[in-house]
C-alpha cells in the first residue's frame, strides 16, 4: 500500500504526455498485422506497463522495471531501473531498444527524458477501455505478440459489452476509492481510465470530474452518495488469510469513518474491497476488474428486489 501510495502522489501532480509514441512511429500499425522489426528488448517503467509485456511476451523481451511491479510473478528476475524515478545510468546501461510506460505517471520533463533513453518509446494515456484496447494491439504489433494482444482484447470487450448489458434497471451508483486515514481518502474520477473502467462493469459512477484519482473530503462523498463503494487492498496469492485482513481493514476505514455514515453505501454497508492492483492499473487484468465488480453489483441489485 505503501508503495502504491508514492506511485500515486506522484500520478496526482505530473502532468499527461501529450504524444502517444516517440521515434520511428511508422513501424506500428494497429489490428494484429505483422511487425516485420519486432522489439527485441524492453524497459518498462510502470507497473501498468509490466504487466502487459510480462503478460503479453514470454521470451525474456523485459530487460528493465520498476521496484513497484509485482504482476505477473515471472517479472521479479527483472531488473529494477525505476523507483519513484528512472535511473537513466541503468537504462543506458540495458541499451533497450524500446521504453514503456504509463503517461500518467511522470511529468512532461521526465517524458522528455525518457524519450532520449531509447530508439522507441510507447505511452499508454488512454481515458476509456476502449481506447486502451486500441493501445493494446500497438503494443502486441511492437513486441511481436500480436495474437495474444488480440485475445486480451477481445477479453476486455467481451467482459464491459455483457457487463453493460446485464447492468442492473435503474442502475447502481459506485465509486472507487482508496480508503486512508483521515482525510486521506482518495477517489477516481469520473472521466478518466479508472471510471470508464468501473463505468463498465455496469455501474453509475460518482466521483469528480477528473481524470484522476483525487484526495475527496467527506462532504463531497456526502453529496455524490453511491450505493456501492469499491475499495482497494493489498492482495497476495501467497497471503491468503493476511489478504483478507486488509480487505476488511480497509473496508472498515470507511464503515468506521464517522464523517460517512449518511451515505448510503456506509448505511447498507455495499464495500466492495478489490485487489488495488486492478484498480490503479492499466494493465493486463482489466477483465478481471470487470467480471468480479460487475458480478458483484449484480448480486447487491438482486438483493434489493
Amino acid at each position: 500500500m505503501i508503495v502504491m501510495r508514492r506511485w500515486l502522489n506522484l500520478f496526482l501532480v505530473a502532468g499527461v504526455g501529450a504524444a502517444l509514441l516517440g521515434c520511428d512511429a511508422t513501424a506500428v500499425t494497429v489490428g494484429g498485422v505483422p511487425n516485420p522489426k519486432p522489439i527485441t528488448s524492453v524497459v518498462s517503467l510502470s507497473p501498468s506497463t509490466t504487466e502487459i509485456v510480462g503478460s503479453l511476451n514470454y521470451q525474456g523481451l523485459l530487460r528493465g522495471r520498476t521496484a513497484s511491479d509485482d504482476f505477473p510473478p515471472s517479472i521479479t528476475s527483472v531488473p529494477v531501473v525505476a523507483s519513484v524515478k528512472p535511473d537513466y545510468e541503468k537504462i543506458a546501461e540495458i541499451k533497450p531498444e524500446l521504453i514503456i510506460y504509463d503517461a500518467d505517471l511522470y511529468s512532461p520533463a521526465d517524458i522528455e527524458k525518457i524519450k532520449s533513453s531509447a530508439p522507441q518509446t510507447f505511452e499508454i494515456s488512454g481515458n476509456t477501455v476502449e481506447e486502451f484496447s486500441k493501445e493494446m494491439y500497438k503494443i502486441g504489433t511492437l513486441i511481436a505478440s500480436e495474437s495474444a494482444a488480440s485475445t486480451y482484447v477481445d477479453k476486455m470487450r467481451t467482459a464491459r459489452d455483457n457487463a453493460i448489458a446485464d447492468a442492473p434497471n435503474p442502475k447502481l451508483s459506485a465509486a472507487l476509492v482508496l480508503a486512508g486515514n483521515g482525510t486521506e481518502h482518495m477517489i477516481a474520477g469520473t472521466e478518466g481510465f479508472y471510471g470508464d473502467l468501473l463505468r463498465s462493469t455496469g455501474a453509475e459512477v460518482k466521483g469528480p470530474k477528473s481524470k484522476k484519482y483525487e484526495l475527496v473530503s467527506p462532504e463531497s462523498l456526502i453529496s455524490w452518495n453511491p450505493d456501492i463503494l469499491v475499495v482497494g487492498f493489498e492482495y497476495n496469492n501467497k497471503d491468503i488469510e493476511g489478504s483478507k485482513a486488509r480487505a476488511l481493514a480497509a473496508a472498515n476505514k470507511l464503515l468506521n469513518d464517522p464523517r460517512l455514515q449518511t451515505i448510503t453505501a456506509i448505511k447498507t454497508r455495499q464495500i466492495i474491497p478489490i485487489d488495488e492492483g486492478l484498480m490503479t492499473r492499466r494493465g493486463y487484468r482489466v477483465d478481471r476488474f470487470i467480471e468480479d465488480v460487475r458480478r458483484r453489483v449484480q448480486a447487491i441489485a438482486d438483493k434489493r428486489k
